[in-house]
């Protein structure tokens, strides 16, 4: 048994960077930013090491809210206390919605124990970070922008990370490429060769040189569409190559060529990327999915 008020305070205890995990949440036309997240695993992390006694259960509000209780035994009144709060839809990973939820829950709950808090901090730092974003049309037409070709298959993570007062102070965001966003001192840094290098490399050469090279060539939204399948296929051959788990680019991208592209028959569909439908589906479950959505419209 340990003094319970020590254990409460080493929950607000700031989180350490390999604890935060980086997402894109914003990706417009010159420009996109980046959100800070903790997983539910930190929050369970922290809880068990700080020597509480806890538990947590879920319930359904009358409205149908999905409610996320943490409770723990308090020593100095010798008696269970209570935080909670509730998810939002938190369909973050496709096909695992109500995961999501469960998990938004128990993080919510967290922060009221100020496990992570000083995540809200963030919104104090302007995280817009100006791009050369590769511009590519849906099968909808509209136009879809991605991250900087140098970057844009890269996992972000966080390399440096102070908080100070509950207020993060000192924030740096990398690939293994390099540093790509800081800001420590109250002021922002982004990394231009890797974000605006295309740019700035035109910007040196000639008119003549510039009309010779490859970027400087518009092309159409068909030449568009066709680069960035291109670009979306040697993703997905790397992915598969390297066994991870697709991204919901990656899925969406999947079940925008087999559906479309190859509305004729699924298995000649993989084919072109050297894959059996066995191979495809037995390995990645949540695509089960597209293969019920593929033939429910053959049929």
């Amino acid at each position: 048994m340990g003094d319970t008020l020590t254990q409460l305070n080493s929950l607000r205890l700031p989180l350490n960077k390999d604890d935060i995990e980086v997402r894109i949440s914003t990706q417009q036309e010159k420009f996109f930013s980046f959100l800070l997240y903790k997983t539910a695993r930190v929050d369970e992390k922290r809880l068990s090491e700080s020597g509480l006694i806890w538990e947590n259960d879920f319930s359904y509000s009358p409205n149908g809210d999905l409610v996320c209780k943490i409770k723990y035994f308090d020593e100095r009144i010798n008696q269970w206390v209570t935080r909670m709060d509730t998810g939002t839809d938190g369909a973050n990973a496709r096909g695992q919605a109500n995961k999501g939820l469960f998990s938004d829950a128990f993080k919510r709950a967290g922060f009221k124990f100020g496990i992570g808090a000083e995540l809200y901090t963030m919104s104090n730092i302007d995280t817009q970070v100006w791009a050369d974003m590769q511009m590519y049309t849906d099968r909808n037409g509209n136009k879809r922008y991605n991250l900087p070709e140098a970057i844009q298959y890269e996992k972000l993570f966080v390399s440096e990370y102070e908080v100070k007062g509950g207020q993060i102070v000192t924030i740096e965001i990398s690939c293994s490429k390099g540093v790509i966003f800081s800001f420590r001192d109250g002021k922002k840094w982004t990394n231009n060769v890797l974000l605006r290098n295309n740019n700035q490399q035109q910007q040196q050469q000639s008119p003549q040189q510039q009309q010779q090279s490859p970027q400087y060539i518009k092309q159409s939204p068909q030449q568009q569409q066709e680069q960035h399948i291109k670009q979306q296929q040697e993703r997905y051959i790397r992915q598969r190559q390297q066994k991870q788990k697709p991204t919901t680019k990656t899925a969406n991208w999947l079940d925008e060529i087999l559906m479309t592209k190859h509305n004729t028959d699924l298995t000649n569909a993989l084919k072109e990327f050297g894959f059996t439908i066995d191979d495809f589906f037995d390995s990645w479950n949540p695509y089960l999915e597209i293969k019920s959505k593929y033939l429910n419209k053959k049929n």
